[in-house]
């Protein structure tokens, strides 16, 4: 039983560490959102692009579903990061 506990704890500490991982890249995502926010400003182009973000989501789709990584899963967190990425883009 105690081994058991020790391998629990051990896959936990590896959890967070991924999670870890996950947050840092999503501060990359955002300081890439800002930097993206003022080029488009600059060049006056608009801060949505319907077509690049299609074409993002369905990179992410082919590329996740081959890591076994269900399709709902990658739209769900995509569509988050690009609201998330279009508010930063807005104040920037």
């Amino acid at each position: 039983m105690a081994l058991t506990c020790i391998d629990l704890n051990t896959l936990r500490k590896y959890l967070d560490y991924v999670d870890h991982r996950i947050l840092k890249y999503i501060e990359k995502r955002q300081q890439l959102a800002r930097q993206i926010g003022m080029v488009k400003k600059a060049s006056e182009k608009p801060i949505e692009d319907p077509t690049r973000f299609q074409q993002v989501v369905m990179d992410r789709i082919e590329v996740g579903t081959r890591r076994g990584i269900s399709e709902d899963c990658i739209i769900t967190i995509w569509n988050a990061l690009h609201e998330e990425a279009l508010r930063i883009e807005r104040e920037s």
